[in-house]
Order: C-alpha cells, then structure tokens, then sequence
C-alpha cells in the first residue's frame, strides 16, 4: 500500500511516499504510534544543506509533520560532518527522522538483524522523546517492560481472575497490553467500570455488544455466552474490567448476586469465558469475605513497583537507543532508587532528563554521557 505525495526535479530530485506497514521499532514513534503508516524521503544528490532544505519545505507545506514515522533515504554517502549538521538542524526544529545514505546501507546488509542495526546507527543524537507518563495507562508497547508474566498468567483459562494495586503503578497498563497483542482466537472485552453505575452486567451486556456479541441480554446472558462458544470451538472470550471497586461494593451489599451468576459461567464454560476484576486494594479483600464465591476466581495478583531490572530497562534501554548513556553503572540505580522503583515517576524521570539534555547542553555529537551532576539536577 504505497502512495505518492510528492516528487520534485533538479537540481536535486526528491520524492515523498506513504508506506502502509509496520515496523518492528525500539521506540514508539516508528512502531505503535506511527498507525501503520510510514513515510519515506528519497532524495538524489543529496547535501547537508539540501536536506536541511528539503525538511524545511516539507514542514512548511504540510507534506511532512513532527509526529509522523518517517525516514530519510539519501541514494548517495553523506560524511560524518554532514550527518552532525543535520542532526543539529533537527533538533533546531524539533524533527526525528531515519536517516539512511548509501555507506549506512551498504554496512546494513552485512548485518543479521537489519532492522535493530538501523534504529541503533540512526537514533543516537535525534530528539525523539519515547517516554509517555501522561497517557493514562495506554503506555505504547515499546515503553510496558516487565509484567510478562502477569499477562501470561491472565490470558490462561486457569489463571488469576484478580488484579489489585496501588494508584497509577500499571494496572490499567497492564490490561491494555493484553488487549493490544492479537489473538485469533481470544475474544477480549476490556472497560472501565463508570462510578455512578451499580451494575456489572448491564456495563459488560453493552461492551460485548460492541464486541460483536449483539444479543446478549440479561435473560439470556448465561445462554449466548454459552452458544457462541459452541458455535465457535476455537474461541475464547476474556472480560477485562477496570476499577471495579465501588461495582464489587454495592454486588456484596446485595448478597453477591452478579459475582455468583459470572463465576457459574466460567466454571459451565471450563472458564473459555473469563473475567478479570481489576482495582485499588480493597477488591483483594473480597477474597477474605464470607459467603463470597470469589474462591472460583483464583489467586489474586498484586501490581507493585517495577522490579530492579525492569525499572533499569524502563529509565536506560530508551536512552542508550538516543546515544545517552550515564557515566556510571550505579547512577541510574541511584535514579530508579529515588523514583521507588515505580512506572510513571521513572517514565517522568527519563523524560525530563532529555530536555534538559536537549535544552541545556550544547550536543553537537550523536552521542551524550549523563553525569552525576546532570541527574541530581534533574532529581
């Protein structure tokens, strides 16, 4: 699926297309944020000052935009001094791009893993921010690290059917990211349960609606489920609901009714249907509670903090793809320390130490060391 945007003549030609694929990227912005459209500069005879030019013009007309994937595809060699000048040029508008000359292609059919070998000769030095502490739980998937085998564990028909934790360290996260990996034959059903509602069934009814499950009621919910089960051998279906606190509250106010009549499904189903119950602490404590069926719902799993290793990668693995690296092993210990180990204080952390690298120092080489002195300014 390619399409042309733009093409131009001599002295210099150059050419603009839309690519609709997917790139197997280190960082968002190529991958999971691009929406599967990628853009491509080809350019002949290409300098530095031609580049800086051509990227000009293509911001300037809309052809191009600062959110977008795009790469850069230079049919001849560029030397390093020219590859510098456009990397500052970039960063004097803000604009990330792949850029590829012919000495880097050469050196990238010799590679194994050509795709990993690109972002790692064409991201360092470029302004790219990968770190998102303000999306609410739809953290892109090139930034969720650890936490696998929670979504292992989740996706299995025997698995946990509890999720529990504190404020804003990955719950929401963590079920978006099963959502977001496809499966062929697992139906998943995710929501938030609304505040002002009381009702499990009638939020979940309406989101299997939209799921294609069109008539389900609350007469024949047990019934549907069951059919389209039959009907589909192959199919699994897995419910995610999210914030589940006050819903769970006023359930067990009312002896447990809609918590009863889910588990029945899942055991009648040998649990290919499944729901997980999702929110802060107190729904762990239901599974304390007399005359509660949440004994059919498994163990519980507690989201916490990032392990050690996992808040490291968070903080280091998109920074070392940027050409940062700190100047001592113990400083981004000292970092994730000072974050407690959690998601979003390090996702916050990673980020202000790009601007401040950006803004602050005068980077005129791909690569940048992180001090001691730049992190506790930063700290």
């Amino acid at each position: 699926n390619i399409e042309d945007i733009s093409a131009e003549g001599a002295p210099c030609f150059w050419r603009i297309i839309r690519c609709g694929a997917t790139i197997n990227s280190p960082l968002p912005q190529w991958g999971s944020r691009s929406e599967e459209q990628q853009f491509f500069l080809l350019g002949w005879n290409v300098t530095a000052e031609k580049l800086q030019q051509k990227i000009s013009n293509s911001l300037g007309s809309r052809l191009l935009n600062r959110n977008q994937a795009v790469t850069i595809i230079c049919f001849n060699s560029l030397s390093y001094e020219e590859r510098t000048k456009y990397l500052a040029y970039c960063k004097t508008l803000n604009f990330s791009a792949l850029l590829i000359d012919s000495n880097l292609y050469n050196w990238l059919s010799s590679q194994d893993n050509k795709v990993e070998s690109l972002f790692g000769a064409t991201l360092a030095g470029s302004v790219c921010n990968p770190y998102t502490p303000n999306v609410a739980g739809a953290v892109p998937p090139e930034m969720f690290f650890g936490r696998e085998n929670f979504i292992s564990e989740l996706k299995k028909p025997d698995g946990p059917c509890i999720v529990y934790g504190g404020r804003q360290l990955g719950k929401t996260a963590l079920l978006l990211q099963i959502v977001g990996r496809k499966d062929p034959e697992l139906m998943v059903c995710h929501f938030t349960m609304p505040s002002i509602t009381s009702s499990l069934f009638d939020v979940l009814i309406n989101e299997l609606h939209k799921c294609g499950l069109k008539n389900v009621n609350r007469k024949n919910f047990e019934r549907s489920i069951i059919s389209y089960l039959e009907e589909n051998p192959k199919k699994r279906i897995l419910v995610l609901a999210d914030e589940c606190d006050q819903v769970l509250e006023a359930d067990c106010e009312r002896g447990c009714d809609e918590v009863r009549k889910l588990s029945t499904i899942m055991q009648e189903t040998n649990r290919r249907f499944k729901i997980v119950l999702t929110g802060l602490h107190s729904v762990q404590r239901f599974n304390h509670v007399s005359n509660v069926p949440f004994i059919h719902y498994g163990t519980s799993i507690c989201v916490g903090p990032l392990s050690p290793n996992e808040a490291r990668d968070l903080l280091v693995e998109p920074l070392n793809w940027l050409g940062l690296d700190f100047e001592d092993k113990s400083l981004p210990l000292m970092a994730i320390n000072h974050c407690n180990y959690h998601p979003k204080v390090i996702q916050m952390l990673g980020e202000e130490l790009l601007k401040v690298v950006m803004s602050q120092y005068s980077r005129k080489q791909p690569f940048f060391t992180i001090t001691k002195q730049i992190l506790i300014s930063v700290l």
